[in-house]
C-alpha cells in the first residue's frame, strides 16, 4: 500500500475517532441536563447519560463501519473526501461543543442552579461509586465491543478474499 494512502487511512481514523468521542461528550451533557429535571439520584443520573452515550457511540461506529466498507480505498480522490469527510465532521463536533454552553445559558435559573448544584455535591460525595461502577466499566465495555467488532470485520474481509 502507497504511503499517502496509509496517511490518509490513518487520518481518516484518527479524525472519525475524535468526531465519535466528540458527539459521545455531547450527547452526555445535553442528557445530563435533561435527567436534571427529573430529581433522580445524581449516580443514577450520571450512569444513565454514560451507558446511553455509549450504546450511541457504538452505534455510530457500526454506521461509520458500514459506510467505510462500501468505499473503495484504491481510488485516491475517494481517501481524500473520506478524510475530509471525518475532518468536516469533527469541525462541527468542536463547534457545537462549544455552542452547548450557551445554549444551556438560555435556560438558567434558579432551580436550575440548585439542581445543578446538587447533583455536583451528590456526585462529589458518590465518587468512588461513580469512578468503580459507571465510568470505568463502560470504559471497559467501549473498548472491548469496538475491538471485538473491528476483529469481526477483519474476519469477515478474510473470509470474503479481500
Amino acid at each position: 500500500m502507497r504511503t499517502d494512502k496509509i496517511i490518509g487511512l490513518v487520518g481518516t481514523g484518527i479524525f472519525l475517532c475524535l468526531s465519535l468521542q466528540g458527539v459521545s461528550s455531547l450527547g452526555s451533557k445535553i442528557l445530563q441536563e435533561v435527567l436534571l429535571f427529573t430529581h433522580l439520584n445524581a449516580i443514577l443520573i450520571y450512569a444513565i447519560s454514560i451507558y446511553a452515550t455509549l450504546i450511541l457511540e457504538l452505534l455510530l461506529f457500526v454506521y461509520v463501519i458500514k459506510r467505510i466498507k462500501m468505499v473503495d480505498f484504491n481510488q485516491a480522490p475517494l481517501i481524500r473526501r473520506v478524510f475530509l469527510s471525518s475532518l468536516i465532521a469533527y469541525g462541527l463536533t468542536q463547534v457545537l461543543g462549544f455552542a452547548q454552553p450557551l445554549i444551556t445559558d438560555l435556560y438558567q435559573n434558579a432551580e436550575y442552579l440548585q439542581l445543578k448544584g446538587t447533583y455536583y455535591d451528590d456526585l462529589y460525595q458518590d465518587h468512588l461509586l461513580q469512578n468503580f461502577a459507571v465510568n470505568t466499566p463502560a470504559w471497559l465495555l467501549k473498548y472491548i465491543i469496538i475491538i471485538i467488532l473491528i476483529l469481526k470485520e477483519l474476519k469477515s474481509r478474510k473470509n470474503e478474499g479481500h
